[in-house]
């Protein structure tokens, strides 16, 4: 069980995401979105995802981050 949460939250989960998320992204928005690299660690439950870049053009995007990093603290579901 511990090989398929390691494998999953490594491998599966970040090419999942990042087919899905740009998608997602222009669906909900009508901009065109990209996504670079994405990076989970389910230990850790952190995200990573590079270059996020949303409407505009290449070279004038109507939002673009460079990094975005989310980290889940366990903390916070106690206090729900």
């Amino acid at each position: 069980m511990l090989l398929i949460y390691t494998l999953g939250g490594f491998l599966v989960l970040p090419y999942w995401l990042e087919r899905f998320l740009p998608n997602h992204l222009e669906q909900r928005t009508g901009q065109d979105a990209s996504v670079g690299d994405i990076r989970i660690n389910p230990y850790l439950f952190t995200v990573e995802v590079s270059d996020v870049q949303l409407g505009g053009t290449a070279e004038n995007p109507l939002m673009k981050l460079r990094r975005l990093y989310i980290d889940f603290e366990l903390s916070g579901i106690s206090k729900l």
